[in-house]
């Protein structure tokens, strides 16, 4: 698809800048239509550019994280995800991670006090996150 190839290709900032370089390859969409395309792709600007999303199953397995310091991350999935989070988690061998435990919908991440904002780090950069309780 065009809009993949283009993130790919080119460092793209501004739906504007978008539009533009669509309007070059023949595509007459409006701002509207290009901002339903791109998320329906899950395509989201991080860091002030357009990205396509980094795992499609991350995406799909959309997760909140939440500390319990001293050395537990909490990482709430959709009911029946749970289990398949921790496998993910366990496979990525993710440096400071002891361990984890997965239910339905909730794993229990654990480390060492000291490696909470590392692991915590690690672990939103493999979901697609929410903050929050």
């Amino acid at each position: 698809m065009l809009i993949k190839r283009l993130i790919q290709e080119r460092t793209i900032s501004t739906q504007a800048e978008f539009l533009d370089l669509l309007h070059q390859y023949g595509w007459e969409v409006n701002q509207s239509t290009l901002s339903r395309h791109l998320n329906r792709l899950g395509i989201k600007k991080i860091e002030g550019q357009y990205s396509l999303p980094r795992d499609p199953v991350a995406v799909a397995m959309k997760a909140r994280l939440m500390t319990a310091p001293p050395n537990l991350i909490i990482v709430r999935t959709r009911p029946g995800h749970a289990q398949a989070a921790a496998y993910r988690i366990d496979a990525a061998g993710i440096e400071f991670i002891l361990g984890s435990v997965g239910g339905d919908d909730t794993v229990f991440v654990a480390t060492k006090p000291e490696h909470l904002d590392t692991v915590y780090t690690a672990l939103d950069r493999m979901f697609d996150t929410e903050s929050g309780p």
